[in-house]
């Protein structure tokens, strides 16, 4: 992202980005994964553009974005545009797409931002979940921040789960918390996440 900003290119990433999206979730559809959502980061340069609503649609094919989440940079957050970068998120979401806060709890995601926006998810930044083991303090934080997520109504994301404890960790304290992590699976190309996917849904562990 910082050397596409450099080039001015932010803008052609974005639709590089979106377009092979909305292909991979035709190509999951196609594999029977009906329930597929696929998150794309989105920085200010984006988040600020005016047309940024017909530009999604035109690139997705779509005008319906319910299979998208839109994962705002921290970045943005402090952008001297924010009242434009809200409303834009709201348009987004009015048109289906889910809006996560990404990296929640450390540089400039703050409480205010669970209000201004319409979020539908945080993203717990993995330096907690790192820092479990050893920091009692780090374990009350993310305990916190779960509740309170909870109580507004919005989903949870655990960051950076990288191995079995980990996830034993949040399993054995909450349900219908959602994770990502080498400790749930690497990338891999597209054929292989088919096979990860089917094979979790027929998990009754992942279920």
């Amino acid at each position: 992202l910082p050397l596409a900003a450099q080039n001015h290119q932010t803008g052609v990433l974005a639709k590089t980005i979106l377009c092979r999206a909305a292909a991979d979730r035709k190509y999951f559809l196609d594999a029977g994964l009906t329930r597929c959502h696929i998150g794309v980061n989105f920085d200010e340069t984006t988040l600020i553009d005016n047309q940024l609503l017909n530009h999604m649609q035109e690139w997705t094919g779509s005008s319906d974005l319910s299979w998208l989440t839109v994962e705002v940079l921290e970045t943005a957050l402090l952008h001297r545009s924010w009242p434009h970068i809200q409303n834009n998120l709201r348009r987004l979401a009015d048109q289906g797409a889910a809006i996560s806060l990404d990296d929640f709890g450390t540089g400039y995601a703050s409480l205010q931002h669970l209000l201004s926006v319409p979020c539908k998810a945080i993203k717990i930044d993995r330096s907690f979940v790192a820092r479990l083991e050893d920091d009692l303090g780090a374990a009350q934080i993310v305990c916190s921040m779960i509740e309170m997520a909870r109580s507004l109504a919005i989903s949870v994301v655990i960051e950076g789960v990288e191995t079995d404890q980990q996830l034993r960790y949040f399993r054995d304290r909450w349900s219908g918390l959602r994770a990502q992590g080498f400790g749930i699976g690497k990338p891999v190309d597209i054929d292989s996440a088919v096979f990860f996917v089917r094979d979790k849904l027929c998990n009754p562990a992942y279920a």
